[in-house]
């Protein structure tokens, strides 16, 4: 989700949406293949009367998508499955290292 208190039109949040892929594309490879999944929604909440400028909101919004994709990862935890497949994540995989 990518979200601003510019406002926006329909057009402008499409736009955002969009562009945030591009943060995805710095921060994931293989980005945007087939079976992933990768979806974005952005909104405007027309929160504050001025608006930087869709050339800023839209670098603002990529560089956001890529920040926040590699704080989920680091703050990742181990999941088990069913049948007692684990599936590891980042920070408990870094707390044993730590200790």
């Amino acid at each position: 989700m990518i979200a601003t208190d510019a406002a926006l039109t329909k057009l402008q949040a499409h736009r955002l949406a969009t562009v945030g892929h591009d943060g995805l594309a710095r921060s994931i490879n293989p980005v945007h293949t087939m079976t992933d999944g990768d979806t974005l929604f952005a909104l405007g909440t027309a929160g504050v009367d001025e608006n930087p400028g869709m050339l800023v909101l839209a670098a603002m919004a990529a560089e956001a998508v890529a920040l926040a994709t590699m704080q989920a990862v680091l703050a990742a935890r181990s999941i088990t499955l069913p049948g007692g497949l684990v599936l590891p994540g980042l920070a408990d995989w870094r707390a044993e290292v730590a200790a």
